[in-house]
């Protein structure tokens, strides 16, 4: 869009030209002719223009236009926070969010931005706010929504409160596959195997993630006969599968078996990848075998694997 901004248009139209802007000068210009035309005033229409100016990386501008707006709603704070999550400013979102639940009259939305801001709490490693955020989600009861209480056990996970996580995962009245993986993810990262095996042992439905991340734990913790039982009930096996089996083996000093199990992966089909290849030639070596690693040498090679 070259020259001049001159148009009388209602919001939708302009709308239409909000979103086809390449620069901050067309932006400033649509600005001002909102302003002219008491465009600003509208609260579908200002919501786009600071979508806009995230979009273009402008979060200050963007700003200055939001704390000029006389009684932002819940949607127009979910657009700047969501412009504020993955910049240079993370803490924005949750001083935005903080303004956003003393200062709004309704907070009918409000549940919108909590995916943006309860991850940047795990980023942060912010438990303080993050426990205020749970605290709030509780007496509104968005934690009847189970998205709400994944991200929240992810958070905690995250953060490093385990016990915090299984409280919340405890208390879901719903419980999705996400619910048990998260769980079980975050037992196994912890080390905690014996938990992550009671709450597998829980799950209605077992999917590849858990058995896959059953199988990690296990491995990890010198289990392999259990690994080897979760990896012979699955009915679907990825490369993640194979390679953490492998993994298991390697780690528990039996190479041998880690050999056969890669042996077995590449008659079924399954193509290693890189983590793979690096646990079998550690089983090679400690193995001995020269013709072994020089023909997967010249597989790495033949197969273009970095």
């Amino acid at each position: 869009m070259a020259g001049t901004v001159s148009f009388l248009v209602n919001a939708n139209p302009t709308v239409t030209i909000l979103e086809n802007c390449k620069t901050m000068a067309e932006l400033r210009q649509i600005h001002a002719h909102m302003i002219k035309t008491s465009l600003v005033k509208h609260n579908f229409a200002i919501s786009r223009l600071v979508n806009s100016c995230c979009l273009h990386g402008a979060l200050d501008y963007a700003s200055s236009i939001f704390h000029r707006i006389e009684d932002p709603n819940p949607f127009i704070f979910f657009t700047l926070i969501k412009g504020f999550y993955g910049s240079s400013n993370p803490l924005q979102c949750l001083i935005l969010f903080a303004h956003m639940l003393s200062s709004s009259k309704s907070l009918d939305g409000a549940e919108f931005s909590l995916p943006s801001v309860l991850k940047v709490c795990a980023e942060l490693g912010a438990l303080k706010e993050a426990m205020q955020i749970y605290g709030h989600i509780l007496k509104t009861h968005w934690q009847a929504d189970s998205y709400v209480s994944n991200s929240v056990v992810r958070m905690f996970l995250e953060i490093g409160e385990i016990e915090l996580a299984r409280r919340v995962f405890d208390r879901m009245s719903k419980r999705d596959l996400i619910s048990w993986n998260s769980m079980i993810t975050g037992y196994v990262r912890a080390g905690e195997i014996d938990l992550a095996h009671e709450i597998f042992d829980m799950m209605p439905e077992r999917d590849l993630v858990s058995c896959n991340a059953m199988i990690d734990g296990y491995g990890k913790d010198a289990r392999c006969e259990l690994a080897e039982e979760v990896f012979g009930m699955m009915n679907e096996k990825d490369v993640v599968t194979w390679t953490s089996m492998i993994s298991a083996y390697v780690r528990s000093h039996r190479p041998r078996e880690a050999l056969v199990k890669f042996r077995e992966m590449l008659r079924v089909g399954v193509k290693p990848d890189a983590p793979a290849i690096v646990s079998v030639l550690s089983a090679i070596a400690d193995l001995g075998f020269v013709e072994e690693g020089k023909w997967l040498h010249s597989y790495i090679c033949t197969n273009k694997i970095n």
